[in-house]
């Protein structure tokens, strides 16, 4: 679950420029608050891939996830672990061993694992602005820096299409040396949303062991 997470914050710490410092570059933040703006706008499913690398950039760790995101509501798929989250209630479904654990999450849960939440809340000291060398002229390379500097990151990079606004790819730099990057396979509107994308279905999972702890 705590991998979950990670890939939740990542999803979302573009909202990291929602308060200007003085250094931050208002071309650059307008282009996040855009991208912000496109992503809140709808609800959105799509596929993506981790990469996980040591200071000396070689590849340590491939893995490949899923996500639907729609206003609070989220649904996350990574390796044999599912969460769901209908604005309410909280799923965390194993499926090697078919077990649930069903919670309520507190605030500052909510504000660990939800997207929406994050974007509210989570940009709060940090500076914006252009990398000085893009490397593809069909996106917007944006970056943020944690104006704490005992954070464990120093850097969060963020690539945006110059057409849809939506995010390409985002890489977080630790100051251990280690590189973690998220790219989108694929990511497109889901038509028409329903509560139950966001639901973990019993009846869908026979014999499921379920532990609640509400």
């Amino acid at each position: 679950k705590s991998l979950i997470s990670m890939v939740a914050l990542m999803f979302v710490c573009l909202a990291a420029s929602a308060q200007v410092t003085n250094t931050t570059n208002p071309q650059a933040k307008a282009i996040v608050d855009r991208a912000i703006a496109e992503i809140s706008k709808n609800a959105y499913e799509g596929k993506y891939t981790i990469q996980f690398a040591g200071p000396d950039e070689k590849i340590k760790q491939t893995v490949k996830g899923g996500v639907k995101l729609w206003k609070e509501k989220f649904y996350y798929r990574l390796a044999d672990v599912e969460m769901f989250y209908d604005g309410k209630t909280e799923w965390t479904y194993i499926r090697d061993l078919n077990e649930v654990s069903i919670t309520q999450l507190t605030p500052q849960e909510l504000g660990n694992d939800s997207p929406m939440q994050m974007m509210r809340g989570y940009g709060k000291s940090h500076r914006v602005d252009f990398d000085p060398e893009p490397s593809d002229d069909n996106y917007y390379y944006v970056s943020i820096y944690p104006t704490n500097h005992s954070l464990e990151y120093f850097r969060i990079q963020f690539v945006i299409s110059k057409k849809t606004y939506l995010l390409h790819s985002i890489k977080l730099s630790q100051r251990n040396g280690d590189r973690i990057k998220l790219s989108f396979d694929a990511l497109t509107v889901i038509p028409q949303p329903t509560v139950e994308m966001f639901t973990f279905s019993k009846e869908a999972h026979p014999k499921v062991t379920v532990s609640d702890l509400r």
